[in-house]
């Protein structure tokens, strides 16, 4: 049976870290900013692919998506189990995450700068993640970027488990967090 997992969390919560593990265990999909399943989605024509992977971070280029829309396009497409993978950090890290990516880098979409809009964002993040997640009656698992830190074999091979995915990634994990604590 086609499987596909949607990977989604707000900006810098580690989508695409726990993306890239789910790719080194099987499946089809990209980590980067750049997703060939977004073009895929949108032509809605099957694929030779049995397991893929669709990353979002939340909002995803300024525009909350919707994942009942990704759901559906993915079952139209044969992918009759789907998962959502919601990804968290920790909460002050994430702040000070998106304070550095966005001071370095040209802020998108007008991407508020300031702390206290931020947060709210974040919390809108998750609220409408989850939401959107029982509404659609989509099985979901959360997984904990400190926890990855902390127990990478570990998490990794629960995740490969959890999923279903047919090898063990080899994915090195870095501690981005430590810059934020220091």
């Amino acid at each position: 049976m086609k499987k596909a997992i949607i990977v989604v969390g707000p900006e810098r919560t580690g989508t695409r870290i726990f993306t890239r593990i789910i790719i080194e265990g099987g499946a089809f999909g990209d980590y980067t900013h750049e997703q060939r399943m977004d073009e895929l989605l949108e032509k809605g024509e099957p694929i030779n692919e049995r397991i893929v992977v669709v990353r979002r971070s939340y909002p995803h280029n300024g525009i909350w998506t919707n994942i009942g829309d990704i759901a559906k396009k993915l079952r139209k497409m044969g992918y009759i189990n789907i998962k959502v993978v919601v990804t968290t950090r920790d909460w002050h890290i994430i702040i000070k995450s998106q304070q550095a990516s966005h001071n370095i880098l040209p802020v998108p979409n007008g991407m508020p700068r300031d702390i206290l809009e931020r947060e709210r964002i974040v919390r809108e993040a998750y609220i409408r993640i989850f939401k959107q997640i029982i509404d659609e009656r989509i099985p979901f698992i959360v997984v904990s970027y400190e926890n990855l830190l902390m127990y990478p074999e570990w998490s990794m091979k629960k995740i490969v488990e959890t999923l279903g995915l047919p090898k063990f990634p080899k994915t090195k994990i870095v501690n981005g967090n430590e810059k934020y604590i220091k």
